[in-house]
């Protein structure tokens, strides 16, 4: 796939994803629930090896290890079934992995981020079902990440 068709389609994911986040932080608003930013997120010291991690590792190496062996199954033209119940699995364990960035793991607000996150892998997801690529989710996930870094920035500049 062309690097341009990646930029574009991996983007309008990115879009889509931040959407479905703004959409779950409107609808916990409803019901009182404030979800922050992850506790560990203040606590971090060298901003720049940070950034890069966020930017750029981590969206590589969990779109690998989450949307990896669902790529196999889309490429080697498995069945419909398995290719959605491995959509479902690798969305609810990319999930579950992001409450390691909370303190307390049962609070609602971790509960919620969890959620939030098992979403946006099934958009990820989506994304390697529809156009048989990792590179279309790899792009889409440094993009969203990137929403983060620079929030991120932008609390440390303030404190």
């Amino acid at each position: 796939m062309p690097l341009k068709k990646v930029l574009g389609r991996g983007i309008i994911c990115g879009l889509l994803s931040f959407l479905s986040q703004i959409c779950c932080l409107v609808f916990l608003k409803l019901f009182g629930i404030d979800l922050f930013v992850p506790e560990k997120i203040d606590r971090l010291e060298n901003t720049l090896t940070t950034v890069l991690l966020v930017l750029i590792v981590a969206p590589v190496v969990e779109e690998f290890v989450f949307r990896g062996p669902l790529w196999c199954l889309v490429d080697l033209k498995r069945p419909r079934y398995l290719i959605l119940t491995a959509l479902a699995v690798t969305s609810i364990l990319f999930g579950l992995v992001h409450v390691s960035n909370y303190d307390s793991p049962y609070s609602i607000s971790a509960i919620a981020y969890v959620v939030m996150k098992t979403i946006q892998g099934v958009i990820f997801g989506a994304a390697v079902i529809k156009y048989n690529s990792l590179a279309v989710s790899i792009t889409a996930h440094c993009f969203v990440n990137s929403g983060l870094a620079v929030f991120v920035l932008i609390n440390l500049v303030k404190s």
